[in-house]
């Protein structure tokens, strides 16, 4: 689904401490790491301990972590599976805006269907923009890593 980040970018946002309410999430235990719906409050991944945050059903990393990790017994002893929130792209650029000051911008590129991926800190200047031409889904994905990349650096 295009409005949500993938699972490996969410993985290190959760690692970045995002912590928003999401309507889904991803399961370790996916190969194909599809995003689950988090929905019915009284059967959920939580045990319903996870509900309603601000009239929308969601979840929080947190959340996840305290309620909602998967275990199971096989031959070999316990294997624990872990579960992380699925952000839309629209609350992964809010965090790094409103966390780290950082923004993005995806300018058209002049010809139909061609976009660049820009990422500016307006309190540190300018830290790098790609001159490379995406589809604008593309374009949102590179602003992503990007973004991710800068904060993992200053840490």
């Amino acid at each position: 689904m295009k409005d949500f980040i993938p699972s490996n970018e969410a993985l290190e946002l959760k690692q970045l401490s995002f912590d928003e309410p999401c309507f889904g999430y991803y399961d370790e235990e996916d190969i194909e790491q599809q995003v689950y719906e988090y929905a019915n409050c009284s059967d959920n991944v939580t045990g319903g301990k996870a509900c309603y945050h601000e009239d929308f059903l969601s979840v929080t990393n947190s959340q996840l972590d305290e309620y909602g990790a998967f275990c199971a017994k096989d031959d070999d002893g316990l294997e624990c599976y872990e579960r992380w929130t699925a952000p839309t792209f629209s609350q992964a650029f809010r965090f790094f805006r409103e966390k780290y000051g950082l923004n993005h911008e995806i300018h058209y590129a002049g010809k139909e269907g061609e976009y660049r991926a820009f990422v500016q800190n307006y309190i540190y200047g300018n830290n790098g923009n790609s001159p490379s031409v995406f589809t604008c889904e593309e374009a949102e994905l590179e602003c992503l890593k990007k973004l991710i990349k800068i904060v993992k650096q200053k840490k």
